[in-house]
């Protein structure tokens, strides 16, 4: 596990993963926490979507212009239309294209309807996870 790593229980090991639950956003941002010590590559953020996981990405607008990680989220029913629609548009100004699952693969954001794929768990066609990458990243590959 790298120095940084260790000190940072929230940065999984030499990946250079960062898991948004166990950051605490209450005293800094994760740009001021993350930015000055960090040399090498940020390559995946991952978290379930929640108000506080939105809260954190506000804050991490360089890091996500500069090190430009892959970015995954659980979905969850207990986030709202406006939220969800407000991660999205950070994201998407962060310069970040937006996919959710479905059965058959990834659809591109520009088509979520959060009252038909975040409304009910149990639908086949609810959104568990969100990928979001960098923009171009999906060049040349197709979403359903």
């Amino acid at each position: 596990m790298s120095q940084l790593a260790s000190r940072t229980p929230w940065i999984a090991g030499q990946a250079g993963s960062i898991r948004l639950e166990q950051f605490d956003s209450s005293k800094q941002t994760l740009d001021q926490a993350l930015l000055p010590r960090l040399s090498g590559p940020v390559h995946l953020l991952c978290g379930t979507l929640s108000e506080r996981t939105l809260s954190i990405l506000r804050g991490a607008s360089r890091l996500l212009s500069t090190k430009s990680p892959r970015i995954v989220l659980a979905g969850s029913a207990q986030v709202g239309s406006e939220q969800l629609e407000e991660l999205f548009c950070v994201l998407n100004d962060c310069g970040y294209d937006g996919y959710f699952s479905q059965s058959h693969g990834l659809e591109d954001m520009r088509r979520f309807d959060p009252d038909r794929h975040q409304a009910d768990p149990d639908h086949p066609d609810y959104a568990a996870y969100f990928l979001y990458l960098p923009a171009a990243t999906m060049h040349g590959c197709r979403a359903a």
